[in-house]
C-alpha cells in the first residue's frame, strides 16, 4: 500500500504542546493524502468536568486540523491508570492506516534506567503494540 492509499489517521491528543506536534503532523499528512483525522482523548473519569476539558482539547487540535481543510472526528474514552490500552482498543477496532502521537522522548540513559525499551509512557506501548504504521512525535520538531 503506498501512501496515497491511506484514508485514516489516528491521533490520541492530551492538553501537552507534545499533542500540538504530533496533531500538527498528522495534518500535514492528512491534507497531502485527503485522508480523515480521528482524534482520541482518555480521562480517568467520565463526568462533565473531564467531558468539557476534552472538548477544549478537541477544538484546540481541530482549529488546527480545519486550518489544513481536514476532516476530522472526535472520541472520548475512559480508562483509569493504563491510557494506552483504550487507544490500542481504538486502533485494534478501526484498523487505521497510520498513528500519529507526540511523545516526550526519554533520552535511552533514563529508558534504561527506567526498565528497558518501551518502558511505562503511552506513546511507546502503542508504537510497540500497533500494527499499523505509528510516527511518534517529539515538541519543537514540525516545521
Amino acid at each position: 500500500m503506498g501512501i496515497q492509499s491511506l484514508s485514516l489517521i489516528i491521533c490520541p491528543v492530551t492538553e501537552t504542546d507534545y499533542s500540538i506536534e504530533a496533531v500538527k503532523y498528522a495534518s500535514y499528512i492528512a491534507r497531502s493524502i485527503k485522508a480523515k483525522i480521528l482524534l482520541v482523548h482518555v480521562v480517568t473519569i467520565m463526568n462533565e468536568t473531564m467531558k468539557k476539558q476534552a472538548e477544549k482539547i478537541f477544538n484546540t487540535c481541530g482549529d488546527l486540523i480545519t486550518f489544513h481543510g481536514v476532516e476530522y472526528e472526535t472520541l472520548i474514552l475512559e480508562d483509569q491508570g493504563k491510557p494506552w490500552r483504550p487507544i490500542m482498543t481504538v486502533i485494534e477496532q478501526k484498523n487505521p492506516d497510520l498513528v500519529v502521537i507526540g511523545t516526550r522522548g526519554r533520552r535511552p540513559w533514563s529508558k534504561a534506567v527506567l526498565g528497558g525499551p518501551f518502558f511505562g509512557g503511552t506513546a511507546e506501548k502503542i508504537a510497540q503494540n500497533a500494527k499499523c504504521t505509528v510516527i511518534l512525535v517529539r515538541k519543537g520538531k514540525s516545521q
